[in-house]
């Protein structure tokens, strides 16, 4: 009885496991952070829990998609917090518009339009838009999207002119604080610093 009880249970908790839905992530789009799954912006595909799904994502895409060698660096756009439901085993493709030249690259930067389709059909998604300069390097965008309750307050808007590079004082105190930080505050601030 013991014998057969271990594969019948291995096999019950196999087939729960493959029935969740699996999140595929087009060229353009870059996820930085998912509800109760592991990102990266390297990721290509997401295996997601079951339910409400949320999620930060970007456009992303070289600034001369013509191009074979796309060597003239590339644009993004402000991050977005994207909700969906999904459950079971669905296959579901994220997506955003492939740019052909650099004019469509920067209007897409600037409005992207994320779809999300499942089984052929769309999925219907919530969008709200992060504004980029409230989110500074040690902002946790997993807390965002794990917490209903977190959300990044839209800075003051200053008629200040630009100021000057940084001061050698300044640069200093700055590299202190990155030596104090602890290993999730560095790595948010590098992502930060790469605009990644």
């Amino acid at each position: 009885m013991n014998n057969s009880f271990i594969p019948a249970a291995a096999l019950l908790f196999c087939s729960q496991a493959l029935a969740a839905p699996h999140l595929f992530i087009g060229d353009n789009v870059n996820v930085l952070a998912a509800r109760s799954a592991k990102v990266s912006i390297f990721s290509k595909d997401v295996v997601l829990p079951d339910g409400v799904q949320k999620m930060v994502v970007k456009f992303d895409s070289p600034v001369n998609p013509e191009s074979v060698n796309n060597n003239r660096g590339r644009v993004t756009s402000n991050p977005y917090i994207l909700s969906f439901n999904a459950s079971g085993n669905v296959d579901i493709q994220l997506s955003a518009g492939k740019p052909l030249d650099e004019k469509e690259a920067s209007q897409m930067a600037q409005k992207p339009a994320f779809t999300l389709i499942a089984g052929g059909k769309p999925v219907p998604f919530d969008i709200k838009m992060l504004d980029r300069d409230s989110i500074t390097v040690f902002t946790d965008l997993s807390a965002i999207v794990n917490e209903d309750s977190v959300m990044i307050p839209s800075p003051a808007r200053s008629t200040a002119p630009a100021t000057a590079p940084l001061a050698h004082n300044e640069l200093s105190k700055l590299q202190q604080l990155y030596l104090k930080a602890d290993d999730t505050q560095k790595k948010a601030f590098l992502k930060w610093a790469l605009n990644l």
